[in-house]
């Protein structure tokens, strides 16, 4: 009898190894896959107006909102359950961006390819992936010009349960939204419409919280909200992070006024307009 128990401790001692085995190099596999996007030649200005107009991309994309203020980095995510840590970090970019070309830097932003060839985990890709080349240079232009900050950050990391999640699909690298889950490309055209400006804007800085689809994510409603509001009071409220009867929101009224604030008036008039004509 105590023989069979112990046979039946060592099979099942021998499963749960192989298991958690299997978890982890799958894991590891999918985390260190290499994705051959080739480069492509970019011309990124250096004058002071186009580094000024990089800087409110940075802004009202969330590169500061992630990245910290100095865009130092921070660990975006620290999520425990009983089966360990999931860590997420917006990395030290003012330290990393001068180790990257300027093919290199286009090719993260577009596609969400590292300069060794992984994929990135976490970064709004799917955002990113939207905006015109003229934009994603005038954006490097700004990163090229911030100073270097020395901030000692912890490595990203997975739980057991993250890596279950990462063979499942449920989590996927950001290479993979950008190619798969993301708003259908945008269609870029000399002399947008103002609802065609409303759409641009909206899919580059709306989908990290609201859904690639615009139906809300994470606990953010669908973005067809906006039509409860009237233009006047759509506006004021990114202006000030002030929803309809002065209330504030949880997130949403922060991220107004640290992103959607430095949007111009006309920008919120199209994003409006784009958002008044949305039918679902």
């Amino acid at each position: 009898m105590k023989k069979a128990i112990a046979i039946s401790l060592i099979i099942i001692i021998g499963l749960l190894i192989s298991v958690i085995s299997y978890v982890f190099i799958r894991s590891n596999a999918i985390i260190n896959q290499k994705y051959n996007v080739p480069l492509v030649d970019v011309f990124i200005p250096t004058d002071a107006i186009s580094k000024a107009t990089g800087k409110k991309i940075a802004l009202t994309r969330g590169c500061y909102g992630c990245h910290n203020k100095n865009l130092s980095g921070a660990v975006f995510l620290d999520w425990e359950s009983d089966t360990g840590s999931d860590i997420l970090v917006a990395a030290n970019i003012s330290k990393i961006i001068p180790q990257y070309s300027d093919k290199e830097l286009f090719r993260l932003l577009k596609h969400g390819i590292k300069k060794d060839g992984k994929g990135l985990w976490g970064m709004s890709v799917g955002m990113f992936v939207n905006l015109s080349a003229n934009d994603i240079s005038l954006l490097i232009a700004h990163l090229r010009s911030v100073p270097a900050i020395d901030n000692e950050l912890p490595k990203t990391s997975f739980s057991f349960r993250g890596r279950m999640n990462i063979i499942s699909g449920e989590v996927v690298p950001e290479v993979t939204t950008a190619r798969n889950k993301a708003v259908n490309k945008f269609h870029y055209t000399d002399s947008p419409t103002v609802v065609q400006q409303g759409n641009y804007l909206v899919i580059t800085a709306c989908p990290e919280c609201h859904g690639y689809d615009l139906q809300g994510a994470y606990g953010s409603p669908p973005l067809i909200i906006a039509k409860a509001y009237k233009k006047a009071e759509f506006i004021k409220f990114l202006k000030t992070g002030k929803a309809l009867g002065g209330r504030e929101l949880k997130l949403m009224s922060s991220v107004c006024r640290t992103r959607f604030a430095y949007f111009s008036e006309e920008e919120l008039k199209s994003i409006y307009a784009f958002l008044k004509q949305l039918d679902k």
